[in-house]
This record gives C-alpha cells, structure tokens and sequence, in this order.
C-alpha cells in the first residue's frame, strides 16, 4: 500500500502516570513507521463529543466522553489549583508509511485490553475490570487510542488537525509560583532508524519529576539552528585563538605547504587559522542538526525545515534547569555520572543524544525560538520534508571545543 498517515492518542491516564516513554518506545521500534507530529494538548468537549460520535465502539466511545475533555471529572471535586494543574491531558502521535494504519493498529491492540496478548501495547497497560456478580464493566482504561482503518483514520484526524487551530485544543497553561520551564531537545543520532532510543530518552528524563507540559516533532532550519547557537560562534573562534591552539594551527599549516616561517607571520597565520578552525567546527555543529552547512544553502533557503528530525519537549517544574541539566549529565558521555542520559546514550562529544538549557534566560529564549508555545500539528504535517537518506557523521573536532558547542 501507498504511504499515509496513521494516528495513536496516548490517553490521559497513560500521560499522568508518565508512560509516554514506555509506548513510544513500541511504537516507534515496532511498527516501523515515520513519527511525523505530535502534541500534548487538552480537548474542548466540542471536539471530544465529535470524536467520540466516530468510535463505533460504545464502551471506548463513552470513555473518551467522561475522560477526555477539559476541566473533565475535577470539575466535580475541590476547586483548589493542584487540582485544576491535573485537568487530563492527551498526546497525539502522527505516523506516516506505507499501510501505516495496519501496523500502528497492530502494535496498539484493537480489543480490550483482558483480550489482547501481552505484547500489544493495549495488553500491557491497559486494564479491563468486570464485576464478579454479573460481568459488567467495572472499570475501563485502554492506554492508546488508534484507527482501525485508513478511511477511519483520515477522518478522526481530520477533527483533531481542525481543532488545532481553535481553542478546543488547548495547550497546557502557565508555570505556577516557583515553577521554571526547560528546554530538551533530542538530538538526530536518535533517529538514524526506528528504535526504542527516543522514548527510553523520555523515560530517564521522566525521573526529574517535572510536568512535560509539550512536545513537538520538528525539523530545525539553517535559521533557527543559527540563532539557537549564536553564542557559540564567536566563543569557538576564541577558544582557537588561544596561543597553544593557534600555534599548533600555524605549525600544522606550516608543515602541510613544507614552510619555515619567522615568529611574527607564524603568530599572524595561527590567529587567522583561528577563525577558519573556529567557523568550520561551528558548521559542524549546525550539519549535525539541520542537515546542511549553511556555507553550502543559498542564503534565501535558509529558512526552509532541515531534513534531520529532532524532538522539543518542554518541561516545567521547581528548579526545572537544574533537574533536567543534572538528568542529562555532562557533555563528554565518558565523564557522565551512571543513570545519566549521556552515560546510557551518548557516544561522543558532539553525538551525546540530548541538549537542555543551562539557565533559565536561554530555556526562555530557546523555547520561543522554536515555537514551543503554540500548536503545531498541521504546520508540522504540511512541512514535513521525506525521510533523509541515512545520514553519515560529520567529522568532529576536539573535545575542547565541543564542550563550549554542546548544550
């Protein structure tokens, strides 16, 4: 079958008890699919109450009725702010593939969970409890909601695309008192092929014990790389221009055109070898991210999605920085304390599967930078470039410099 676009809604009880990185994981190394988009988001009861009238399944269809929409049961509790931070919300996942629907179907689990084999994911976090007495439901959680056809699955998210563009999809709401946002971003060495690596990512992260109040899939432009990593420029061509390093550049320089050169033009060669060096390293930082060497695109495409996919995910929380920087580990994976993101996954200093902000200022100014503060479904859907052919490593220099380039 042609490619298409299939969909999985993790459901409120998955996303509160932090299992989002556990179904990914399936999700992604089982069905084997292109994730092209997704979105934490609360739903308006006009939306909930289209989507449910789709599911021909009555017992699914009154669940997503009483679970899904915004305030949702605390509305019938106390009205005190703990409980209004805890209004439900949902994460939708977008796959595109060949027989997508099919497959992601496959992987989910299309029955209720008593009846699905343990290897579905339905199976194994999903509950279905009957009362002893006459075998009605007693209790009913099926972890992941997906099409079971194509023609199905066209128009339920079809709703959902719709609904983005309006308050019936709201994102999460702002920090509380205390409350810090960070950025992470999940760097393109996690997705060289469908793998278990960026929900495992998201499950180590989860240990912070912070809200992950959104996520977006996106595909980081020679712009946006440039301007995330505008500090970094200068701060390389510095470090180069120290008097070791810009000596070894000139000797190096020196022996590769077989010349002896005075003092006075072997420090002038070494200073001017500093900014080469500086802008070369800097442009591999960027290749890495987006795809491209900026000295390579015409200045006018600059702007145009980067073919390697990253993740954003915005985190909030009591000292939300430091949490996520401590989770994360040091630059160098070889330096990185146990259980840390960068000892289990980094290979390098540059290939180190993760950046997160280092203060509050730049968590502020990253976040806006890639639009992290707005719905971005169908702005994600319609630029969406093809998956890259596999992608070779770009050269890395020394791990000194990397440590001022790596977030």
């Amino acid at each position: 079958m042609g490619s298409e676009l299939a969909y999985a809604i993790l459901t409120p009880h998955t996303v509160r008890k932090g299992r989002i990185g556990a179904v990914l994981s399936q999700l992604l190394s089982r069905a084997g699919l292109d994730w092209v988009a997704g979105g934490l988001f609360q739903a308006g009861p006009q939306l909930v109450e289209a989507y449910a009238d789709s599911i021909s399944d009555p017992l699914i269809a009154d669940y997503v009725r009483r679970e899904f929409p915004f305030p949702g049961p605390s509305a019938q509790g106390p009205s005190d702010d703990a409980v209004k931070r805890h209004e439900p919300r949902a994460l939708l996942l977008v796959f595109r593939g060949g027989d997508a629907v099919r497959k992601l179907a496959a992987v989910v689990g299309a029955g209720l969970p008593e009846a699905e084999a343990r290897g579905t994911i339905r199976g194994v976090f999903g509950d279905h409890m009957r009362r002893a007495d006459d075998g009605r439901t007693q209790y009913f959680e099926p972890a992941v909601l997906a099409a079971p056809s194509a023609e199905l699955a066209a128009r339920q998210l079809r709703l959902w695309l719709d609904a983005s563009d309006t308050d019936l999809m709201r994102p999460v709401g702002d920090p509380g008192p205390g409350e810090q946002r960070t950025l992470v971003l999940l760097k393109p060495d996690n997705f060289r092929f469908p793998s278990t690596r960026p929900g495992a990512l998201m499950g180590v992260f989860s240990r912070a014990g912070l809200l992950l109040e959104s996520l977006k899939v996106h595909h980081m432009s020679l712009a946006e790389a440039a301007g995330f990593y505008r500090e970094v420029l200068p701060a390389l061509e510095d470090l180069y221009r120290r008097p070791e390093r810009a000596a070894a550049a000139a000797d190096a320089a020196a022996a590769t055109f077989d010349l002896t050169l005075p003092p006075a033009a072997r420090d002038q060669l070494g200073q001017q070898a500093a900014t080469h060096l500086g802008r070369a390293h800097w442009e591999n930082l960027i290749a890495f991210m987006t795809g491209h060497r900026p000295s390579e695109v015409p200045a006018e495409r600059h702007a145009e999605p980067g073919s390697q996919k990253i993740i954003a995910l915005a985190y909030r929380g009591v000292d939300a920085v430091a949490k996520i920087r401590a989770t994360l580990g040091p630059t160098d994976p070889a330096k990185a304390p146990l259980g840390t993101v960068r000892r289990e996954f980094g290979q390098s200093m540059m290939i180190n599967a993760a950046h997160a902000s280092d203060s509050p200022a730049n968590a502020a100014r990253e976040l806006a930078l890639l639009g992290l503060d707005r719905n971005h479904l169908r702005e994600a859907l319609e630029r969406s470039p093809a998956p890259p052919a596999p992608a070779t490593d770009p050269p890395e220099p020394d791990a000194a410099a990397h440590s001022l380039a790596s977030g």
